[in-house]
């Protein structure tokens, strides 16, 4: 999909979906304001820096950006330290028929999958029998 320098052709490539990748990044990413640190930055820092697990929310309506900023701070988090899952209820579920239980149970089988993939098994044992 070209760049848009019409507002015909901004219409025509209108996608209510997060960027994901970096071609997507680099066509149609919109920098906010400059501030030092800008706030994914800052948000990148907090978590990487945190002495405990810290919860965050992202609000606003569809298409405001909110999964567009995750996707680009799971590009900014240190990889070799935090397990990023990405998750959309979208992709797994019936939005119009699905209870607490559905939505719980599809997210532990994403975090599994992903951890699957990703990670050393005997590892995780490892850590898991020094808490126990």
């Amino acid at each position: 999909m070209p760049k848009a320098t019409n507002l015909i052709g901004a219409y025509n490539n209108f996608v209510v979906e997060p960027l994901k990748t970096e071609a997507d990044f680099r066509n149609f990413y919109v920098e906010r304001p400059k501030r030092t640190p800008s706030p994914i930055e800052e948000l990148k820092d907090r978590i990487e820096n945190a002495e405990s697990a810290k919860k965050y929310i992202f609000l606003g309506f569809r298409g405001c950006g909110k999964s567009t900023e995750l996707n680009k701070l799971s590009r900014l988090i240190n990889k070799d330290r935090f397990l990023i899952v990405s998750y959309s209820i979208r992709e797994d579920l019936d939005v119009s028929d699905f209870d607490f239980r559905d939505f719980f149970a599809s997210m532990a089988l994403k975090v599994y999958d992903t951890a699957r993939k990703r990670l050393n098994w005997n590892e995780i044992l490892e850590k898991i029998s020094e808490i126990l």
